[in-house]
């Protein structure tokens, strides 16, 4: 009975990581999308990464479900980098 806790506990651990995830992603795909130039887009793109990376840690499953959110998001998060939009709005 014991295990099948311990199994429960690891599946809300990974839903949560995944929620976690996506919303980071969400975020970073709209604060990339805000800034103006390209070159600001992928600074922006590579500062969310850093963060999100740097939040996961050393923890393996929380990397992976960074790079995985962003692989299934890629061509959101290109076409925000490509396409930049007014500028941020201070």
């Amino acid at each position: 009975m014991h295990e099948l806790g311990e199994l429960h506990r690891k599946i809300d651990l990974i839903m949560g990581m995944e929620e976690f995830t996506m919303a980071s992603l969400d975020d970073l795909v709209a604060e990339v999308a805000a800034e103006k130039d390209f070159d600001a887009s992928v600074a922006k793109f590579i500062q969310g990464l850093e963060a999100q990376l740097t939040a996961a840690g050393s923890d393996p499953a929380k990397i992976q479900a960074v790079l995985d959110g962003m692989l299934a998001n890629k061509a959101q998060l290109a076409a925000a980098i490509t396409t930049p939009g007014p500028g941020p709005t201070a």
